[in-house]
């Protein structure tokens, strides 16, 4: 009995193409609930990718008398309050070596820029965290075209 070699698949010198190769389908995965996913957002990206975290909120909101952040500027010298999530903030020292901050927050509208002044730094800062949202109060500036909100209390959603 002669055994003969069997002829390679591919020989020496010859390139092979992955795009020759026969495709399979992914198998189908079902859509993971809605608490899952924020969860692994959250987990993976350390923020929600899919929806505004006040989203999640949506029902509490609509029981509050909120001003957004795009209607600011309607409300200039007024006592406005407003729902907002922590973006950034930088804390300054004034000339008197008091601490106040500079915050960034946002809504589902925009972005309002905040000032927390000495008296009300000193009472809130230690409230201030990027993993929640916040009900702000105060009163609505304008320096320069500008409109800021001038936080006069803070309080947990």
């Amino acid at each position: 009995v002669e055994i003969k070699p069997q002829k390679a698949a591919v020989t020496v010198g010859q390139a092979v193409s992955l795009f020759e190769q026969e495709v399979t389908e992914p198998p189908v995965v079902p859509a993971y609930d809605r608490k899952t996913r924020i969860q692994q957002e959250l987990e993976v990206f350390g923020f929600l990718v899919t929806q505004h975290p006040l989203e999640l909120y949506q029902e509490r909101l609509l029981e509050l008398d909120l001003i957004p952040s795009n209607q600011m500027q309607e409300y200039i010298g007024k006592r406005v309050q407003m729902a907002g999530w922590l973006i950034t903030g930088k804390v300054v020292s004034t000339k008197h070596k008091e601490l106040m901050e500079f915050l960034t927050f946002e809504d589902m509208h925009g972005l309002i820029e905040t000032v927390f002044f000495p008296k009300v730094y000193d009472k809130y800062c230690f409230m201030l965290n990027k993993n929640r949202p916040y009900i702000l109060r105060g009163v609505v500036d304008e320096d320069f075209g500008a409109v800021t909100l001038r936080v006069e209390k803070l309080a947990y959603l």
